[in-house]
């Protein structure tokens, strides 16, 4: 019996051989798998706290951009107030008769409107091409009148 005894314990110790070394292999694949949740969970902590700096640093931007938005619809609204100012003086002269608006065409064909003060009209020097003319025409006769051609 000693032999079979001796058997049984072989074939028993092989069992629990190859047992330990399937567990060792399994715990050094259950490491393994470990290890590379630890890393990717290092990696995802990592990938969060970069967000959370794009989120704040966003988060301010905003803040400037609504900052900036104010102030420029402010200056909008005093320019809107300056300009209804500015035309409600310019009909109060023209009520007066002091400014005539006029329609100026440019080279494009829209009208520009220029205003023009009485006094100022009255003070100042021909266009050039009246004042040639006036200049040829002079030499010939004083009371000259220039035509439209």
């Amino acid at each position: 019996m000693s032999r079979q005894t001796s058997v049984a314990e072989d074939l028993t110790l092989t069992h629990l051989k190859r047992t330990t070394a399937t567990i060792l292999c399994e715990f050094r694949e259950a490491l393994l798998r470990i290890a590379k949740a630890e890393t990717a969970a290092r990696m995802y902590e990592d990938l969060y706290h970069e967000s959370c700096g794009m989120l704040t640093r966003t988060e301010a931007e905003c803040e400037t951009l609504r900052t900036d938005l104010a102030v420029s619809v402010e200056k909008q609204r005093t320019l809107e107030d300056r300009i209804a100012e500015l035309e409600r003086r310019l009909k109060e002269e023209e009520e007066r008769g002091k400014v005539k608006t006029v329609e100026k065409k440019s080279k494009k064909g829209k009208g520009e409107k220029v205003e023009k003060d009485e006094e100022e009209k009255k003070g100042s020097p021909l266009p050039r091409k009246l004042t040639r003319l006036f200049s040829r025409k002079g030499k010939e006769s004083n009371s000259a009148v220039p035509h439209k051609t």
